[in-house]
C-alpha cells in the first residue's frame, strides 16, 4: 500500500484539518426487544358485582413474542400473600383464552365448567401471559382497583307463594 500525505503545515498560524476520507458513523446498537406484557382493560375501576350476574372481562397482550402462549384469567382475593393464593381460575379447563380479547363472566363462577362459586368478598382480576414452551409465566397484570362480589339476594315471596310453601311472616304484636 502506498502512503499518502494527509496534511502539511508551513505556517505559524492556526490551521484546520478537514478529512477527505469518509468518517465511519458510530455503531448504533439495535433497540432491545420490548418485553411482553399484559393489561387488564375492563373492569378495571372497582365496583360491585352480584353473584350470578354477567360482566365483561377484557385484556390485551402487549409485545407478545413468537411462541406457544396462552392467557390465564383469574380472580384473586384481596390480601393474598402468594400469587394465586386465595385465587380461582375463571376457566382453567380445556378453554384457552386468546392473547387479547374479552370474556362474558358469570360473576363468581369459576372452574372449567363454571360450577364452583367464590365466596362474597373483595377480589381483583388477574391476567397472566404464560409460555407453554418455556413452562413459565412471562407477564401478569391485575385490575387497578379491587371489586366486591356480593351474594345475590333471595327474591321476596309473594303472599300466595308464602301460603303455598307454608311460610308466613310474623309482625310484632301491637302494644
Amino acid at each position: 500500500a502506498q502512503n499518502r500525505e494527509l496534511a502539511r503545515d508551513y505556517s505559524d498560524g492556526i490551521i484546520t484539518l478537514v478529512s477527505a476520507l469518509p468518517v465511519p458513523a458510530p455503531a448504533i446498537a439495535p433497540p432491545a426487544p420490548l418485553e411482553p406484557s399484559v393489561k387488564v382493560l375492563a373492569p378495571n375501576a372497582g365496583g360491585n358485582f352480584v353473584m350470578g350476574a354477567t360482566t365483561t372481562i377484557a385484556w390485551q397482550a402487549i409485545n407478545p413474542i413468537k411462541g406457544n402462549y396462552i392467557m390465564r384469567l383469574g380472580v384473586e382475593r384481596v390480601g393474598a400473600t402468594v400469587p394465586f393464593d386465595g385465587s380461582y381460575g375463571i376457566l382453567n379447563g380445556g378453554m384457552r383464552f386468546p392473547l387479547s380479547g374479552s370474556y362474558e363472566w358469570p360473576v363468581g363462577m369459576t372452574g372449567s365448567d363454571e360450577t364452583t362459586a367464590v365466596q362474597p368478598g373483595q377480589y381483583r382480576f388477574v391476567a397472566v401471559l404464560y409460555s407453554l414452551s418455556k413452562g413459565k409465566e412471562l407477564a401478569r397484570d391485575y385490575s387497578d382497583e379491587a371489586f366486591t362480589i356480593e351474594a345475590a339476594s333471595a327474591p321476596a315471596l309473594t303472599q300466595s307463594e308464602a301460603s303455598e310453601t307454608g311460610t308466613a311472616s310474623v309482625s310484632p304484636a301491637p302494644l
